[in-house]
């Protein structure tokens, strides 16, 4: 197999009833099958071999990993990555036909790409974010918070970090270094039953969280000209999540942002 154009990483953990869904999303793609590969990574113990069957650009590692947690796996599959470009998808997500081909497209052309985000519950739609074209900003992404993703050149790949939000944390380091463009790719971000953000003391976590993130920004990209815009990004999602413990009145989260926005 040739040196592929895209590798998808996808984290997976008690992902047996999601993960086909997943593989299956990103195998409708108009790229040749010798141009993306996908780096099935195990963080539950369990050999997801099964879902590679047969095709020799899904490739499900053996490791004996337990709940390390979802930046430090992604950070295993990285190490794994052979193409030029790198996305990330979760196991228990999916995404619209075409999400490979049309994230490259733009990233050809723009140096990156993300693609619209659409929250799902069930059969429902509950928010989608981001359109086609348009810039991401750090002021429009504090006003929900909500998780994005894109394609990104390998050579400027950033390790994940272990700590909550570490995929958003990822985006804000790109984002500091370049702009961002949308294009037409969706990515959907299926909501469970048990989401984190509906649990007990989850604002309060985060606040730590967030806080430390802030100082790492600071440490790392003291010169960044639009560092003040990312701090002020992690306060308002920071705000955000107090607001919706205090006043969400039984909606989950993302409903909360859809009503407020």
């Amino acid at each position: 197999m040739t040196q592929p154009l895209v590798s998808v990483i996808v984290p997976a953990f008690q992902a047996q009833a999601t993960i086909n869904r997943c593989i299956q999303s990103l195998r409708a793609t108009a790229l040749a099958p010798g141009d993306w590969e996908i780096l099935i990574e195990s963080d539950d113990g369990t050999a997801y071999d099964w879902v590679a069957q047969g095709q020799p650009q899904i490739k499900a590692a053996q490791g004996q990993a337990i709940r390390t947690g979802p930046g430090p796996t992604r950070n295993r599959a990285l190490l794994r990555a052979k193409g030029e470009w790198i996305t990330y998808v979760d196991a228990d997500d999916h995404v619209e036909p075409g999400y490979l081909d049309t994230l490259l497209t733009t990233a050809r052309r723009s140096g990156a790409a993300l693609a619209q985000t659409r929250i799902a519950q069930g059969d429902r739609c509950v928010m989608q974010f981001g359109t086609s074209g348009g810039a991401l900003t750090f002021a429009d992404w504090g006003r929900s918070g909500i998780s994005v993703r894109g394609l990104f050149p390998a050579q400027h790949f950033l390790p994940f970090q272990d700590a909550p939000a570490q995929d958003i944390l990822h985006i804000v380091e790109i984002l500091l270094m370049q702009p961002l463009i949308f294009c037409d790719a969706v990515y959907v971000l299926t909501l469970g039953p048990d989401t984190v953000t509906a649990q007990p003391g989850f604002a309060d976590q985060v606040k730590i969280a967030y806080a430390r993130h802030i100082d790492y920004l600071r440490h790392h990209h003291p010169a960044a000209p639009r560092l003040a815009c990312a701090i002020a990004f992690w306060q308002a999602k920071a705000a955000l999540n107090r607001s919706y413990q205090d006043h969400a009145g039984g909606l989950s989260y993302y409903a909360y942002v859809a009503r407020n926005a």
